[in-house]
C-alpha cells in the first residue's frame, strides 16, 4: 500500500476524510468533511434506515482539509488497519478516501490520551462539530 505521504506528494489528493465513533449497540456517528470543504455528519442507529441519516453541518474553506490532510500525515502507522485486521477495542475510526485507494486508522479512545497526532486530529473534529451548529447565516466555521 503506498503511504498517505507519497500519495500527496504525486501530487494527487484524497476526497474525503471521515471520524467514526462506533457505540455498539447504540450505533456510530461519522463525521465526514469532503475536499470541497463540504462537512456532513452521518448518524447510523441499529432502530434507524440502513444507510443512515445524513445531517448537512455546513462548508469550510479547502484549506482546513489541507490542514488536517497534514495532520494525518503524523498518525503513527501502528494504526493502520485494513477491513480484516480491526482490532474489536477500536471504537474510533479515521478514513481517508481517494478515488483509487484509502487509509484507514483504527484505535480505542483511550488512545486519544497517549498519542499527540491523534489527539490534534481529534480535537480538530470536535472543534468542527461542536463550531458550526451556531454558525452565523454563511455557514462558515471560524
Amino acid at each position: 500500500m503506498q503511504s498517505l505521504a507519497d500519495y500527496l506528494n504525486s501530487g494527487s489528493k484524497p476526497q474525503l476524510i471521515s471520524w467514526g465513533i462506533h457505540e455498539g449497540m447504540r450505533g456510530a456517528t461519522w463525521i465526514q468533511l469532503q475536499e470541497s470543504g463540504r462537512l456532513t455528519e452521518n448518524r447510523y442507529t441499529p432502530d434507524g434506515p440502513l444507510e443512515g441519516e445524513t445531517t448537512e453541518l455546513g462548508m469550510l474553506s479547502a484549506e482546513r482539509f489541507d490542514e488536517l490532510l497534514e495532520l494525518l500525515l503524523g498518525i503513527p502507522d501502528r494504526y493502520l488497519v485494513d477491513d480484516n485486521s480491526l482490532d474489536p477495542h477500536a471504537q474510533i475510526t479515521l478514513d481517508c478516501i481517494a478515488e483509487d485507494c484509502g487509509w484507514n486508522w483504527a484505535f480505542p479512545p483511550w488512545e486519544i490520551e497517549n498519542d499527540k497526532a491523534l489527539s490534534n486530529v481529534a480535537q480538530v473534529f470536535r472543534a468542527l462539530r461542536e463550531a458550526l451548529p451556531e454558525n452565523g447565516e454563511d455557514g462558515q466555521a471560524d
